[in-house]
């Protein structure tokens, strides 16, 4: 199946993919409003916490270092955080390094980090395990 979508993309003329890119990203205008305004530059959202839980569950073993990564691709979400009025909890099988929190934080358009870091609070068991994190989580201890 996948060689499938790499020979239909191969197949595809400039102008098709201009015209697919064209059409992806006028869909993303539309879903702006789901991540938190109403159009670009629009009212803010009302105030509103976002819980991040980044487990992944699959039927074969995957080696804990993949699994952290796994974790950290779902950095892009503290991108929320531009709207003044939203919190997150960010949930990890593992802490993950504050440098890599504080360079997200510090590329975040028209916000100051220091606001936006305010509004986030980083949860982890510390469980390093190849179990799934939502797993870690339901057998964690206070």
């Amino acid at each position: 199946m996948h060689k499938d979508l790499i020979h239909d993309h191969l197949a595809l003329s400039a102008d098709e993919v201009a015209q697919r890119f064209e059409a992806l990203q006028n869909k993303l205008e539309q879903m702006w409003r789901f991540i938190g305004w109403g159009h670009l530059g629009g009212e803010a959202q009302e105030a509103n916490t976002i819980v991040v839980v980044t487990s992944i569950s699959v039927d074969v073993e995957v080696p804990a270092s993949l699994l952290h990564a796994y974790e950290e691709r779902f950095l892009f979400l503290l991108f929320l955080l531009r709207q003044p009025s939203i919190r997150m909890i960010y949930i990890t099988s593992q802490p993950i390094d504050p440098h890599i929190v504080e360079y997200y934080l510090h590329i975040l358009p028209g916000v100051v980090s220091s606001s936006a870091r305010k509004r986030l609070r980083l949860v982890s068991p510390r469980d390093g395990s190849s179990q799934s994190l939502t797993a870690k989580l339901l057998h964690a201890r206070d």
